[in-house]
């Protein structure tokens, strides 16, 4: 679950990405985290930032689009993200601070399993270029975004290694 706080957004924050840069960063956040988005919430989106924040959507699978909400108030945003997790300065119980000093630990204890993920490679054998040309289309296929990070496809479907 993401929250995302807006109301400091100015046009001069929008003004900065094109919507070619727009199409690649909605497709790296789709295709290319290896993770799960299940909940996508942004509070207090200017109404400039709205009319373009509905021109990205348009860009994501539907599956993707329908995570994503928009509230205008603090009670709207409680009633779609449970407010236990949410810090107090959003209607929680813990203080940002403390919502830091949690996720620092929870780092900590699996530091070296994130470690590990450096050491990550792909593999390009021919059996892993098979499997993208079977590989379904999407919006992104078009060349306009398709290889984001020099890397074709979905990462959760290419195959990694580790390098020893």
């Amino acid at each position: 679950t993401y929250v995302f706080d807006e109301k400091a957004v100015s046009w001069s924050h929008l003004s900065i990405w094109t919507p070619s840069e727009v199409s690649k960063a909605f497709s790296c956040c789709e295709r290319a985290l290896p993770m799960r988005h299940r909940d996508i919430n942004f509070l207090n989106l200017p109404w400039t930032m709205s009319l373009i924040f509905q021109f990205a959507k348009s860009l994501l699978s539907e599956k993707i689009r329908s995570r994503f909400k928009t509230h205008s108030s603090l009670e709207s945003l409680q009633r779609s993200v449970n407010p236990s997790i949410l810090p107090a300065e959003y209607g929680g119980t813990k203080s940002i601070k403390e919502c830091v000093k949690s996720w620092k630990i929870e780092l900590e204890q699996n530091r070296s399993s994130l470690l590990e993920l450096d050491q990550l490679k792909i593999d390009n054998s021919p059996v892993g270029e098979q499997l993208a040309l079977v590989r379904k289309k999407s919006r992104h296929d078009s060349g306009s975004g398709s290889q984001v990070l020099g890397m074709m496809g979905n990462m959760r479907k290419h195959e990694l290694q580790v390098e020893q």
